[in-house]
């Protein structure tokens, strides 16, 4: 998928501030808790390719699907530069809050988190692949 290399607009839709005529941050970005609303955006407008995934992670387009599903879960990411060559955003972490565990919630969390890097269940369930 060719990917839309607008940062400005990655930028403004998950709110990384940006001056006009600064060129874009050379780090990586790390953004936590993203909702449903957001990842749409990002899918629709092409900075995530819905094939991607992290390390063992579910691809995009699993989390997309899950999200829907769960539209209270949020997703962590990370922004790679538009001068790096594998610039994108790419989904890292699930977080599901402890108020809306149920045991269906739980169950599907875990299907998709099996492969996770970490996953933290005490309380809040969180997944995280590195």
């Amino acid at each position: 998928m060719k990917m839309n290399r607008d940062y400005k607009r990655r930028n403004e839709i998950l709110g990384i501030p940006f001056e006009e005529g600064a060129k874009e941050n050379v780090e990586i970005n790390r953004l936590y808790r993203l909702s449903l609303d957001i990842v749409k955006k990002l899918f629709k407008e092409k900075f995530i390719d819905p094939k991607d995934n992290q390390n063992s992670s579910p691809t995009a387009a699993q989390f997309l699907k899950f999200l829907r599903k769960y539209p209270f879960a949020t997703v962590d990411v990370y922004t790679v530069p538009i001068s790096k060559p594998d610039y994108r955003v790419m989904i890292e972490g699930l977080f599901i809050s402890n108020k809306d565990k149920t045991s269906q919630v739980i169950s599907d969390f875990f299907e998709l988190c099996k492969d996770a890097a970490e996953v933290s269940k005490d309380g809040h369930l969180i997944a995280w692949w590195n």
